[in-house]
């Protein structure tokens, strides 16, 4: 929820990228996020900005994220 904390964390992590020449990032995230809370739209607005600038500064590299299916799904 912190729009500063954010920029700083995406920010850390394209340097970290095209300092060890990696060519992207996976988000594990370890709890579930419920579709449509407010857990689930900060997620996203976090992995759109990391996207987006990473996309812009290494060209070809990728987002991935890993979390567990929601219980309502299986």
């Amino acid at each position: 929820k912190n729009a500063t904390a954010r920029q700083v964390w995406v920010e850390t992590q394209v340097e970290k990228v095209k300092s060890t020449f990696m060519d992207g990032v996976n988000i594990d995230v370890e709890h579930e996020i419920r579709r449509g809370s407010s857990a689930a739209q900060e997620f996203t607005s976090l992995v759109r900005e990391l996207s987006d600038r990473l996309h812009s500064e290494v060209p070809g590299s990728q987002v991935k994220s890993r979390h567990p299916f929601p219980r309502y799904i299986i």
